[in-house]
């Protein structure tokens, strides 16, 4: 003999942990505004490798920590806030080694790098690099992939530019790391057409 089968309770959606404006990385501009940020694998397949890089350069007795795409609220009181693609922040800064539970850190890194993309604008990258200064950074390097160059601008109003046969170096603020530009950036053939 058939019975009805039973009716099953109406199940909820879970509650988010926290109230993210975007599952997608973001920042944050003047006006509080949340901007989305593309970002590629080339991107981000770069800035991971860097990071690798400047963590092993940091030895056995750190002077800090490497991180890539962590959100910063450097000017505060100021509602920008930036996503360096890389950033290294020394323990002379960080003295309490402690993760703030919040959607950005209010810390000034040491250093910075932006890996330019398609999606970035000079005027963009130019900006950005005067308010990482501006708000104490150390150092910015700006990587150009498909130039095979990395710029490191300082607070000095100074730029150096690294290309491919360069060794880039930073003894101020990572006195262990060395990279040969083409290292990170290789020269990579062209596929044939089919």
């Amino acid at each position: 003999m058939l019975t009805d089968s039973p009716t099953l309770p109406t199940v909820s959606p879970p509650t988010p942990i926290f109230d993210a404006p975007s599952p997608n990385l973001y920042e944050i501009l003047d006006t509080g505004k949340h901007v989305e940020i593309p970002v590629g694998v080339k991107q981000i397949g770069l800035a991971i490798t860097l990071h690798d890089l400047i963590v092993a350069s940091l030895g056995p007795k750190p002077t800090g920590k490497s991180f890539t795409e962590m959100l910063y609220r450097m000017t505060p009181p100021r509602k920008r806030a930036f996503r360096p693609d890389v950033a290294y922040v020394s323990f002379e800064r960080w003295p309490s080694r402690e993760f703030p539970d919040t959607d950005a850190w209010e810390i000034v890194p040491d250093l910075a790098v932006e890996i330019v993309s398609k999606s970035n604008s000079a005027t963009e990258v130019q900006e950005k690099i005067g308010e990482y200064l501006a708000a104490g950074v150390r150092q910015v390097w700006v990587v150009f992939p498909d130039q095979r160059q990395v710029v490191v601008y300082a607070p000095t109003n100074t730029a150096r530019i690294y290309n491919a046969e360069d060794t880039l170096e930073s003894p101020e603020i990572l006195p262990a790391f060395q990279l040969n530009v083409c290292e990170l950036l290789p020269v990579v053939p062209e596929r044939p057409e089919e």
